[in-house]
C-alpha cells in the first residue's frame, strides 16, 4: 500500500500520509524524507494534510523526527489533521503541537477528520478572500 498520495474528498485534494503500523526510525525518515519533497514544492498555505498514525511505534528519536518535520512544512500547510492516536501518543502529539505551534486536530475517525480538513479549508479560503477585499 501506498505511504503517501493525494486524495479527493468533497472536490478537494487532501494529501494522505500513512505512518501506520510502522515500527523502525528508519522507515519513518524514509516516508518523512519522500513527503517533505513533495509539500515543500507546493504553495505556501496550500496543502490539506491528513495523517494515520494508527499502531505507529513511538520514541524520543522519533519524537524529535516529527518536531523538526511539523516545524519546517508549517508555511506549505493550510490544515492539518490526524487519525490512529492511542494514550500514549495522545500525549506526545500534545506535547508535539505545543511545542512547534501548530493547530492540528485529532480524530478518531477518517471520515470526520477528512470532512474537518474540507470545512476548515472553505473557511480559510473565505477569510484569504475578505482580507484581500479590506486591502
Amino acid at each position: 500500500m501506498k505511504q503517501h498520495y493525494t486524495l479527493i474528498h468533497q472536490d478537494k485534494p487532501i494529501y494522505f500520509i500513512d505512518f501506520s503500523n510502522i515500527k523502525t526510525v528508519d522507515e519513518i525518515k524514509s516516508i518523512i524524507t519522500q513527503t517533505k519533497d513533495y509539500i515543500h514544492q507546493q504553495p505556501p498555505k496550500s496543502l490539506l494534510v491528513l495523517v494515520s498514525i494508527n499502531m505507529m511505534h513511538i520514541s524520543t528519536d522519533i519524537k524529535d523526527l516529527f518536531l523538526e518535520y511539523l516545524d519546517g512544512n508549517r508555511r506549505y500547510i493550510n490544515a492539518s489533521a490526524v487519525v490512529g492516536l492511542n494514550s500514549l501518543t495522545q500525549i506526545v502529539f500534545k506535547s508535539t503541537i505545543r511545542k512547534v505551534r501548530r493547530d492540528i486536530k485529532s480524530f478518531n475517525d477518517i471520515e470526520q477528520a477528512k470532512n474537518w480538513l474540507v470545512a476548515k479549508m472553505s473557511i480559510n479560503e473565505v477569510s484569504s478572500v475578505n482580507q484581500q477585499i479590506l486591502s
